[in-house]
């Protein structure tokens, strides 16, 4: 294990990481009143300085990190690392305004809120409405989910050319999926391809989204930082809450969005080549909308038929078909995509509407999506594994091969893909076993929170319900489910290999 290679890279990231600083920065001169004094007595906002440190302290150690180790080429195991550490280091520097600007006071909060953002989790410690956080603290906190939503290390890729031989290893380690779907030879213009994808969905839906709150509120600045909020953890399937509109047009502006943010981008880059039928004749998408579909209509009638409370009803304009495919359909894409956003409290629907949120919690987005949990191709493949097998019941001597797509997947594969669910499952039974102990839950709760955290999603059920948030758990409780978010965001084995001792031999 060369330290000196991952020590040189690290630093990298962190000067790159230190540049997204501006962005809050500039944020909080413009939405924020310039209440402050800053040198020479320049009029500042009150949340300016504490990221104008940040900046400065991040690109100082990035610079300094880059100076003591060495940016050359490195092994697979020395990517998997960097990886590993690259986050937690982007965490921490991501925890530092919150504490600076006095929003969180408590290092364990803040770093949970730090890695909920990075990791496009969405969950918060934060006490509702968020709204009434300092702008640049909310743009920061979007802002951080958005950077995480195709990676922070695929960022570096992009920029970086001096990565390009080791930049395949690097986009494995961290890519959602765990998989690097090429869209052209070269892993440099692939990572840069993919980033003009989530780009250009992002700039797309930021400008729709400007319009249709311009239109809710009449004013360009509050519809300006909303649109900003809301683009960011949309299109990273973060989550923020977006019940208080109560805008059935924005329900389907951001709907349509999480479906997209949910799709492999390579195939939505392929699609906007030319080739719009590749969408369609990928398996894992047409499986991708046959559960959001299926799932969006399984509970409406769960709505329209369980025992949903009339106030329930009252509170979104009266019981309907309709409203209950919208309630349906948006809360079934956000929890499938991993968003976790909410347009009203499904902890209050019916126990079987409850339990079909906690089964989608398993699911997740498409491979190379923003998307995290178990992912749609897995679970595809499980399907088809099941069915070989009763197949061959009937045919023993049968030669029945596993495909997606026109790609027959060899026995490493289906090995991965059952030792993944595998490992899966069991950290998310240790998980709920731990949350227990540390916190006075119920079963459901406690299991949620975990399934919650590991999938990237947000809102879990019950005492962290999306009319509830994580704010009341102990510090080792906030951390543990924070580890579990940085589990959940880098496919277990980027972060599982950190504690096998042959990694550092």
């Amino acid at each position: 294990m060369n330290w000196r290679v991952i020590t040189g890279n690290l630093g990298t990231i962190l000067r790159l990481f230190a540049l997204t600083l501006l962005v809050p920065l500039t944020a909080s001169l413009i939405f924020e009143p310039l209440d402050a004094t800053g040198p020479v007595g320049i009029p500042l906002a009150d949340t300016t300085l504490p990221f104008l440190y940040t900046f400065l302290g991040t690109l100082a150690v990035g610079f300094l990190l880059e100076r003591v180790g060495i940016t050359t080429e490195f092994r697979d195991k020395e990517a998997y690392v960097l990886v590993g550490i690259g986050w937690i280091s982007c965490t921490l520097v991501a925890a530092v305004p919150y504490l600076l600007t006095g929003v969180i006071t408590n290092p364990a909060e803040a770093f949970f809120e730090a890695m909920s953002g990075i990791t496009t989790t969405g969950a918060s410690v934060l006490r509702p409405p968020l709204e009434v956080i300092p702008a640049g603290v909310h743009v920061w906190r979007a802002m951080t989910q958005w950077l995480g939503g195709i990676g922070i290390v695929v960022l570096s890729v992009a920029v970086l050319s001096r990565l390009a031989s080791a930049g395949a290893r690097l986009m494995q380690a961290e890519v959602p999926g765990g998989k690097v779907d090429r869209v052209t030879p070269s892993i440099i213009q692939t990572a840069r391809s993919l980033w003009k994808v989530y780009a250009g969905l992002s700039g797309l839906l930021l400008v729709v989204l400007l319009l249709v709150f311009f239109r809710q509120t009449g004013s360009w600045m509050d519809a300006g930082l909303d649109a900003i909020v809301h683009t960011f953890t949309t299109m990273s399937t973060g989550s923020s809450s977006i019940e208080t509109y109560d805008a059935p047009l924005v329900e389907w502006v951001i709907l349509v969005f999480m479906v997209a943010a949910g799709t492999n981008f390579a195939l939505i880059y392929r699609a906007s080549r030319g080739k719009p039928t590749s969408l369609w004749k990928d398996d894992e998408f047409r499986f991708y909308l046959l559960i959001l579909g299926v799932g969006t209509l399984v509970v409406t009638g769960v709505l329209l038929f369980g025992s949903t409370s009339p106030s329930f009803w009252a509170d979104h304009g009266g019981r309907s078909w309709w409203t209950a495919l919208r309630l349906a359909a948006f809360q079934t894409t956000s929890i499938v995509t991993t968003t976790g956003f909410s347009t009203a409290n499904f902890d209050a629907w019916p126990e079987v509407g409850r339990f079909i949120m906690l089964f989608f919690m398993f699911v997740g987005g498409s491979t190379g999506s923003t998307g995290g949990s178990i992912k749609i191709a897995r679970v595809l493949l499980l399907f088809r594994m099941l069915k070989a097998e009763l197949r061959r019941i009937a045919h023993p001597r049968a030669v029945l091969p596993i495909r997606i797509g026109r790609e027959v997947m060899n026995s490493l594969t289906l090995q991965r893909v059952t030792v993944f669910i595998f490992a899966y499952l069991t950290l998310f039974i240790v998980g709920t076993v731990l949350i227990l102990l540390l916190e006075p839950m119920s079963l459901l709760d406690g299991a949620s929170a975990v399934a919650a955290s590991i999938g990237n999603i947000g809102p879990g059920l019950g005492a962290v319900g999306p009319a509830s948030n994580y704010a009341d758990l102990s510090d080792a409780g906030t951390v543990l489910l924070a580890l579990m978010m940085w589990l959940g965001r880098l496919e277990l084995f980027a972060v599982l290999v950190l504690f096998e001792p042959e990694t550092y031999r």
